[in-house]
């Protein structure tokens, strides 16, 4: 994932949604999707964290996949339920 900055691109973004204790790599998010870079089948009303890292700093939010996610499905809808 790269972040457009003013001076140019970040020079490192990860993601990742953190449930029980699973870690599971993102490719990208945005405010409302993201998308899974490995298969995964988590159920409807699933909740975790949402950890995006940006050079170094981190950011957590907790979310909801109101669908889940189904094994080879990339896009996943979620929500924000509130700052971690």
């Amino acid at each position: 994932m790269g972040v457009y900055r003013e001076d140019g691109y970040s020079a490192s973004v990860s993601g990742y949604l953190l449930v029980g204790s699973r870690t599971i790599q993102l490719a990208k998010t945005n405010g409302r999707t993201l998308v899974v870079a490995e298969q995964c089948d988590l159920a409807a009303g699933t909740v975790g964290q949402l950890l995006i890292t940006v050079d170094g700093k981190s950011d957590c939010l907790s979310v909801e996949l109101p669908d889940g996610i189904v094994a080879g499905q990339t896009t996943v809808r979620y929500s924000v339920i509130a700052p971690f």
